[in-house]
């Protein structure tokens, strides 16, 4: 919704200053100092989201291929594990 509020309600040489749509600058104005902010300061002590799972919870390696397994008969495709027989 935002860029559509972006843009101009008058066009060409009836835009002036009084009439323009000042939207654009206060939204670009404030992503940019939030943008500003994140590279000078945020990034040193903003670590992303952190996991609600425990350990047991998480897939392991092993479990990756029955995954794969689970999958392929979900879907009806052929399972190749890339073993000759």
């Amino acid at each position: 919704m935002i860029p559509i509020l972006n843009f101009p309600q008058y066009k060409g040489a009836d835009n002036t200053p009084d009439l323009m749509n000042w939207t654009v600058l206060v939204y670009w104005a404030s992503m940019f100092m939030a943008i500003c902010w994140f590279f000078i300061y945020a990034h040193k002590i903003y670590f992303g989201p952190k996991t609600n799972l425990d350990d047991d919870q998480l897939i392991t390696t092993g479990e990756v291929e029955e995954m794969q397994i689970i999958e392929a008969v979900v879907t009806g495709n052929r399972y190749d594990s890339g073993e000759k027989a």
